[in-house]
């Protein structure tokens, strides 16, 4: 009895030893979390892909946020018809029936929440319909490495190192391989595939790479840049390889992500896969009041660049003026302004009459010729962007636009001008009538009944309006300003094609009245576009929902319902339309620069190198 005591003593003792050998299970969201609380400075790779894949799918989210996109698409999304059209010429994208693809998602088999989300993010041809998941998008990816292109005197192109935290030796080497296959043909394939800034493939491809702009004040890479070294969907794989050509040596190395939160207040939401589901995945609140914003907050490389030419004489946050031979550079970023600047008219007036001082400093120098550099300039304030073009050409219009007439957008419009709320929905506060010049009588003056066909179908679309802030603006003019005494001639425009909307507002609004244009980068021989996206305004889904709640219209049958999950998008609500071809609208124009420019190991580095390079088209059309 003794001995099968003992036996039995030996084996539970035997139990415990084994089953405390094997790893309790861990949670990856917690690991997270614990790596954040010691300080550690990036987060590991297998972590964040397991924290991310540990929720499953759930058929009754997807449907539902399925339903809430085709609500949204079908009743507001302004190129919804005419995504359905084959591309102009010039363009590369693939043309998509949105409503009966997202259809198509809910038959796909998933195991995990992510693989439904991130399908439906990375696979999208939807230009200016951005899709957002906060549970999947909390961290970026950055591999502490960037590149960009040049194009060699015999038309080669070649990919090289634009900056290296790691090795700065590295710094200039030529990569050939990445992951073994050709560089140019992987980044073509990542601009191809992931990166929807503009429907123009060249301006993609810029846009994985790393070129600098005027942004927060400071000139620096710019945040959309660089997307193939720094992302905010989890990579395929944890490293990258990429073999090297430094004046002949290859060496081949491999890289890592680091990874850090978008925004360091997500830590106080979660400690584990629990609550990291409960608090970060799962619909927040529309009140504002959880203090979670999970915008990109990542730290921008600051590169004040040494000009070998160029003198700078005013900066203006958002405008710099230099000096440079016989001509002035004007670089503009059109991005949103501080709100101080919004809530305060004095402080508005005084940023517009230092804008307006700058281009006046030019006319007392007596300087004849002016570029116009818009590089890297993702849009912003509208008002300044048309401050910008009537400062220069006075009488000069904005561009007219519409809207699809749906019964839910109608009725949006009509509760947002009765109730006066000044959003972009209200016709009384933003728009006067194209026709009239005038204000519109009422709604219905503005809703119209006009069709147009789009994707081969008939769609009702809204009588054409404009914004009304000409009138404010040219009161402005005539307290602060002496016109300008610059033409068409004058004047020259430079982007690498990253240039949208208000930034396109100026662009594509100057082109129209005869301004050249120049634009840097892209494919070598290949025709580049000068802006991208000039086709009105977009909204959020989370501001867009705000809207529904003021205007008492959240419950309304009409209205697309809430995201299920913490999940938002931004759309496009009117288009834009050419003056100088009325029936053109702009988001669908292939508008190529007048003249091309490339990169190369300085230009890269010091923008005053193609200030040169664009004011010597100046003096060719003289």
């Amino acid at each position: 009895m003794k001995i099968i005591n003992f036996c039995i003593l030996f084996l539970f003792i035997t139990w415990i030893g084994v089953a405390n050998s094997y790893p309790r299970k861990v949670d990856p969201c917690a690991n997270i979390y614990n790596d954040h609380k010691s300080e550690k400075t990036s987060i590991k790779y297998e972590d964040v892909k397991a924290c991310y894949e540990s929720f499953p799918f759930d058929k009754n989210n997807a449907t539902l946020t399925i339903e809430t996109l085709k609500s949204i698409l079908g009743s507001f999304y302004s190129f919804l018809d005419q995504a359905r059209e084959p591309p102009t010429k010039g363009f590369t994208y693939k043309s998509i029936d949105l409503l009966s693809e997202l259809d198509s998602l809910l038959k796909n088999d998933y195991k995990t929440n992510i693989q439904f989300m991130t399908y439906n993010n990375s696979n999208n041809n939807y230009y200016y319909f951005r899709f957002y998941t906060a549970c999947f998008e909390a961290f970026t990816f950055d591999q502490q490495f960037s590149m960009y292109s040049i194009v060699r005197d015999d038309g080669t192109q070649q990919i090289k190192v634009f900056n290296d935290s790691i090795n700065k030796n590295n710094i200039d080497c030529q990569v050939t391989h990445i992951d073994d296959e050709p560089a140019m043909d992987v980044i073509v394939k990542f601009a191809n595939e992931s990166i929807r800034t503009s429907r123009d493939l060249g301006v993609r491809f810029n846009n994985a790479l790393a070129s600098l702009t005027l942004q927060g004040g400071k000139i620096r890479l710019n945040s959309y840049s660089q997307q193939f070294t720094n992302r905010v969907l989890l990579p395929k794989n944890p490293t990258i390889s990429y073999t090297l050509d430094c004046d002949g040596k290859i060496n081949k190395i491999t890289r890592g992500w680091k990874i850090t939160a978008r925004n360091e207040s997500i830590f106080n939401n979660f400690t584990d896969s629990t609550s990291y589901w409960s608090n970060v995945c799962m619909k927040l609140s529309l009140q504002a009041s959880s203090g979670l914003s999970y915008e990109s907050k990542r730290e921008l490389d600051e590169y004040e660049p040494i000009l070998e030419e160029g003198k700078l004489i005013i900066n203006a946050h958002i405008i710099r003026f230099y000096t440079l031979r016989d001509f002035g550079v004007v670089v503009i970023s059109t991005e949103s302004i501080d709100d101080k600047f919004v809530t305060n008219d004095l402080l508005l007036m005084d940023l517009l009459s230092t804008i307006n001082q700058g281009f006046q400093s030019f006319v007392n120098m007596g300087i004849k010729k002016v570029v116009l550099d818009l590089t890297n300039n993702g849009g912003g304030v509208a008002f300044i962007a048309h401050f910008i073009t009537q400062l220069l050409f006075r009488n000069i219009r904005n561009f007219p636009f519409d809207i699809k007439v749906t019964d839910a957008a109608k009725l949006v419009t009509e509760q947002s001008t009765l109730k006066n709320t000044s959003t972009e929905f209200d016709i009384n506060s933003n728009y006067i009538s194209e026709k009239t010049n005038a204000s519109f009588a009422n709604v219905s003056d503005f809703i119209g009944n006009n069709y147009n066909i789009r994707g081969g179908l008939k769609i009702r679309y809204s009588n054409k309006g404009l914004n009304s802030d000409e009138e404010t603006i040219r009161e402005i003019l005539g307290n602060i300003s002496k016109p300008l005494p610059w033409t068409a001639e004058n004047l020259i425009i430079l982007t690498n094609g990253f240039c949208g909307s208000a930034c396109a507002h100026i662009t594509q609004r100057l082109a129209e009245v005869n301004v050249k244009t120049v634009a840097v980068g892209g494919f070598s021989n290949v025709p580049l576009s000068f802006a991208c996206f000039a086709g009105g305004f977009v909204v959020t889904s989370d501001t867009f929902f705000d809207y529904l709640k003021n205007l008492t219209l959240l419950d309304n049958p009409l209205m697309p319902k809430q995201f299920p999950l913490a999940t938002t998008i931004s759309f496009t609500v009117n288009e834009a339309y050419s003056i100088k071809n009325p029936n053109e609208i702009l988001e669908f124009s292939f508008r190529p620069a007048n003249y091309r420019l490339y990169y190369d190991e300085k230009s890269i580095r010091d923008p005053s190198k193609l200030w040169v390079q664009a004011a010597a088209f100046l003096e060719n059309n003289h």
